[in-house]
């Protein structure tokens, strides 16, 4: 008979297979019509303080339901011992689908009703956006109509619709508590501190939390995530929830977390996400020493040795390729060769000269080993009296020889054959020993600083450094290892200024944490579609990190399925910025994506910076998630706003599309930046240069094929209007009683604007000879009187009327805009006088011919 604590340790293992199998269900029948309909529609979140939180509807409701149903499902399955009831857990995923149907209608259709009526569910049922009919099948909705009514309108305690459902008797009425359960939690992320929120609540309902330490190293914290969630689920736990501090899972006991168990897992997930590559080999130096650093095994760390060392020397990397040279083809006798190689640039042979002297090899095999030995060594001396290919005049240096010797002993390789195989054991023994440095300090604190259940906050202590020469230049850490860039060249200048660097040293100094976060992010530049570019990290690359919520689900747990629901956004352009990812990548709460910066000037890379922020919004509009554009090595922060941009150009500020805060905004944004790009997609952005109506419009009118037709117009009104319809309608009202001076509609973009140009340039001529308000306005009605006549464009009657009415009207507009002045109206005019003819053209009657 098995015991209580086995007992529960059977139910867990049961948890996973049927999560999977409802939330599979789920993910393809209701999941994709969610993100496709609603997406882009809000949740209409505020904090007690009346912050504004940009939370979109799908983001909402998967919290609510993945929650709600997880917590239902383990109550049955672990607390109750009984399975759960297919139709309850269906009839539960629905409803919490539903529960916030008033804010779909009103965002959607514009229908507002207060509360979740059953009317308004019967109006949603109409289309039923989302396939809940399909979901739970059209006889299992038809027999449980009335109860996804009762549960909508109960999962909020004080939802105006229950009146509905008021003497309705629900045979799943159970449901209630983990309706309600799924919305608190969905929520919580307004919380100040949402993590203490949820545990408060719900730790005695066996909900349990790991909490991570805040560092820098971003990847390395993802690896953590990983880990634990990986050791979470071998000790049957439920890894449910995630969040920026840490995870929150279900169990019956709380899991102690092994160090060395969590460790091993760590270390397993690291290898294989790691760039593993030697730091540098060139004509100088072969340098491993962040290489011999890192926690991989000693066959990846010698693979990557002989990988640099062909690509030196066969690739043409080697004298530009005049000199190529061919490696063995044997796997064996080519290792070998390259770690003699490295034992020549070390200049350390003599070292393996004294190691085979202490060998157990036959007198003979040695002497005729070291005399090949010493026949390297002779070669080193020889080489130095030859003369530079790459420069006929000088000789080669001491230092510079080991790269020819090491060429010419490749070329000979054959003659040394018999020598290595003989010395294989002697010369790994001698590479282990600068290969297998490795140092998992930071890991072993990284994992000892991770704590069970809440403790609050938690940071991984380091050594603090005692001056300058001995810290990272990254993180502040104390630090003993040089920096290298890398061949890739995709980070920072190993010589570059740093405050975090003895002025006028050598070179910085990086920690072994952030040269294993380098690594990983190598791997991810890798792996982009741009990998063959040489990227700079400091000027050609942003990161964007992508998050639904500060709360989320661990949907890769519950639903493989659910997990490969793909985004992407298809770029207009050949060669623009695709960015695609699917849910399950958003395992670790945050998912990072690398962005190229292309154009080889500043202002072609500032226009490329906002092309990439373009396509990151068309991803928010399509996905509802959030986003922060950061440089790496920061602490990844998440924000109310929907997009936020740490490190903005001066372009972005300028366009203002540094930061937005709900969809509206984004709409607004995006339909500006596209409006640009459909008009000038190469220089756009830097010729408009600034988030203005008046600039916008002189920038349309300039690209228009033909500025004396209003197709111009017509093209482009819509998206203005949606963009800067408040402007517009400011210069409408100046337009209708410009258009009260016209007998007949003009045809010519010189006849449209003649009147707010004379007007302009007299009211410019008044301030320059300071004539008063009165005075002003007596010369330029009278400039405006005489033009209109002399060009007989006006009507008879009330030209005086006309005019009086038009310059008040004008004049006020520059008033409102900080215009009236002689600076800024004569910097303005051409831009006020292109908006002026827009918005005439926008006026209905005489205009309707582009209003079609």
């Amino acid at each position: 008979m098995l015991s209580l604590d086995e007992h529960e340790q059977v139910s867990m293992r049961r948890l996973k297979p049927l999560l999977n199998r409802y939330f599979n269900s789920y993910a393809d029948k209701v999941a994709p019509k969610l993100f496709k309909n609603s997406s882009n529609i809000p949740a209409k979140y505020k904090t007690k303080s009346g912050e504004k939180v940009a939370i979109s509807y799908p983001t909402h409701i998967i919290n609510a339901v993945l929650c709600g149903t997880a917590f239902y499902i383990y109550d049955r399955i672990v607390i109750n011992k009984r399975d759960p009831d297919p139709t309850a857990v269906k009839l539960l995923m629905s409803s919490l689908t539903l529960h916030d149907v008033n804010k779909y209608m009103k965002n959607k259709y514009g229908i507002e009703i207060n509360g979740n009526t059953k009317e308004l569910i019967e109006k949603y049922f109409q289309s039923d956006d989302f396939d809940i009919k399909d979901f739970l099948s059209i006889d299992e909705f038809n027999v449980l109509f009335d109860e996804i009514i009762y549960l909508i309108q109960k999962t909020e305690l004080w939802d105006k619709g229950q009146r509905d459902t008021i003497v309705f008797r629900s045979r799943y009425a159970e449901l209630e508590d983990y309706a309600r359960i799924g919305d608190i939690i969905a929520s919580m992320s307004l919380e100040k501190r949402p993590e203490r929120a949820i545990y408060d609540r719900f730790h005695s309902r066996d909900l349990h939390f790991v909490e991570i330490p805040q560092i820098p190293q971003q990847m390395l914290r993802r690896m953590l995530y990983k880990s634990l969630k990986t050791f979470i689920e071998e000790n049957n736990g439920v890894p449910f929830l995630l969040s920026q501090k840490g995870i929150f899972y279900l169990s019956a006991h709380r899991i102690d977390l092994q160090t060395d168990k969590i460790k091993k897992i760590f270390l397993e997930k690291l290898g294989g996400n790691l760039d593993i590559q030697v730091d540098k080999l060139d004509f100088q130096s072969f340098q491993v020493e962040s290489l011999s650093k890192l926690p991989a095994t000693f066959e990846e760390k010698s693979q990557a040795m002989v990988e640099k060392v062909q690509d030196y020397f066969e690739s043409g990397r080697f004298l530009g390729g005049t000199i190529k040279v061919t490696l063995p083809f044997d796997d064996d006798l080519k290792k070998l060769s390259v770690y003699i190689v490295y034992l020549v640039y070390q200049d350390r042979l003599e070292r393996l000269i004294d190691r085979i002297s202490e060998s157990s090899l036959a007198d003979k095999e040695k002497g005729e080993i070291i005399k090949n030995i010493e026949n390297l060594k002779e070669m080193r001396k020889e080489i130095t009296k030859e003369l530079d290919p790459r420069d006929s005049n000088k000789h080669i240096n001491t230092q510079v020889s080991k790269a020819y010797a090491s060429h010419r002993f490749l070329k000979n390789i054959t003659d040394y054959q018999k020598t290595l195989s003989k010395i294989s054991v002697v010369l790994e023994y001698l590479i282990k020993e600068d290969l297998n440095k490795v140092s998992t300090e930071f890991i072993d604190k990284l994992i000892k600083s991770c704590t069970s259940d809440y403790m609050g906050e938690n940071r991984a202590k380091f050594s603090t450094p005692s001056s300058k020469g001995d810290i990272c230049f990254l993180c502040g850490q104390k630090s003993d290892m040089e920096y290298n860039e890398g061949v890739k060249g995709h980070f920072l200048q190993a010589r570059g200024f740093s405050k975090r660097a003895e002025f006028g040293s050598e070179k910085k100094q990086i920690c072994d944490i952030c040269d294993i976060e380098k690594r990983l992010l190598e791997k991810v530049v890798l792996n982009s579609k741009y990998q063959g570019r040489n990227i700079r990290l400091a000027d050609d690359m942003l990161f964007a990190y992508f998050y639904f919520d500060r709360i989320w689900p661990n949907i890769s747990y519950f639903s493989e399925e659910f997990a490969n629901t793909p985004f992407n956004v298809e770029a207009k352009r050949s060669g623009d910025t695709i960015i695609e990812f699917r849910l399950g990548d958003f395992s670790e709460l945050v998912h990072i994506k690398p962005l190229p910066i292309k154009g080889k000037d500043n202002a072609a890379k500032q226009s490329s910076r906002v092309g990439a922020t373009l396509h990151i919004f068309k991803i928010l509009d399509k996905t509802g998630c959030k986003a922060v554009i950061s440089k790496p090595y920061s602490l990844i922060r998440l924000y109310p706003d929907l997009f936020v941009n740490e490190a903005p150009s001066a372009l972005e500020l300028s366009l203002k599309v540094n930061k937005i805060t709900d969809w509206e905004e984004l709409e607004k944004m995006e339909t500006f930046l596209d409006l640009i790009r459909r008009n000038d997609p190469i220089k756009g952005y830097y010729t408009v240069g600034d988030y203005n109506f008046l600039k916008l419009i002189h920038f349309l009118k300039r690209n228009a094929k033909d500025p004396n037709q209003p197709f111009w117009v017509k093209n482009n009104k819509d998206d203005v209007n949606k963009i800067f319809g408040d402007d517009i309608m400011k210069l409408k009202e100046i337009a209708k009683r410009g258009e009260n001076l016209y007998l007949r509609y003009p045809k010519s973009t010189y006849k449209r604007t003649v009147i707010p140009r004379i007007a302009v340039d007299s009211i410019l001529a008044s301030m320059q000879q300071g004539l008063d308000e009165g005075q002003m306005k007596e010369i330029v009605c009278g400039q405006i009187y005489n033009k209109v006549q002399r060009e007989k464009i006006a009507p008879k009657n009330g030209i005086e009327k006309n005019v009086g009415e038009f310059y008040d009207a004008l004049v006020q507009y520059l008033k409102e805009n900080n215009l009236y002045n002689i600076q800024k109206l004569s910097a303005w005019e051409k831009y006020l006088i292109d908006a002026y003819e827009f918005s005439f053209l926008t006026l209905k009657g005489r205009g309707d011919d582009i209003n079609e």
